[in-house]
């Protein structure tokens, strides 16, 4: 089997440092969102809690990281 590495664009596309807030939430509007989502039910509290923890983990250093040693 191959694969058709040829074929990929890999010129990197344009990029600025902004948030484009069209397409991104801000912060209070996913705050919710999130928040809405926790009034769906069962589900919707699983998935708030999901949610929750996946941005926290994006802040937050695991705790086998914390004393530095990776």
């Amino acid at each position: 089997m191959t694969l058709p590495l040829g074929k990929v664009d890999w010129t990197p596309p344009e990029t600025d440092d902004e948030i484009d807030f069209r397409f991104v939430p801000g912060p209070k509007l996913a705050k919710a969102l999130i928040n809405v989502a926790g009034e769906q039910g069962a589900r919707g509290r699983h998935l708030q809690a999901f949610i929750r923890h996946g941005t926290r983990s994006c802040y937050q250093p695991c705790p086998c990281c914390q004393d530095g040693s990776l």
